[in-house]
């Protein structure tokens, strides 16, 4: 008799020799993303997430997405198993959502988004150059 541990949403799996976290999962198919060291966010929708149980994995890569099959995912002990909460799985659901729409707006053809990095036509800044107006 055989005895599998289901995984669920938070938990931390390991899949390709990294280890991962299930950010949904159904009868067949799995959405996770990659888990690294702590350490300062490189990336927009990196999620810092608080220690588990000595896991020294704690950075949430949300802009690596994948869908992977439940046969291909293992529990990095068989004998426990290590599951993030409500409030860190939210925080991983809003990078995930802030990234799709980030990549979403860099797809758009130029001249919808107006950038806010060009200066304003009559714009009454600081004047340089040439002498003082009244």
């Amino acid at each position: 008799m055989e005895h599998r541990q289901k995984v669920c949403r938070g938990g931390v799996v390991l899949y390709g020799g990294r280890l991962s976290l299930v950010v949904a999962a159904n009868n067949r198919i799995a959405a996770i993303v990659p888990l690294t060291a702590a350490s300062i966010p490189r990336y927009r929708a990196d999620v810092l997430l608080p220690a588990l149980c000595g896991l020294s994995f704690t950075t949430a890569r949300c802009a690596d997405l994948a869908y992977e099959k439940l046969s291909d995912l293992k529990f990095p002990n068989e004998t426990s198993s290590v599951c993030f909460g409500k409030e860190a799985m939210a925080l991983v659901d809003a990078a995930i959502r802030l990234e799709q729409v980030a990549r979403a707006a860099e797809e758009l053809p130029p001249g919808i988004v107006r950038s806010t990095f060009r200066p304003v036509w009559g714009s009454r800044g600081r004047k340089v150059g040439g002498p003082p107006s009244d």
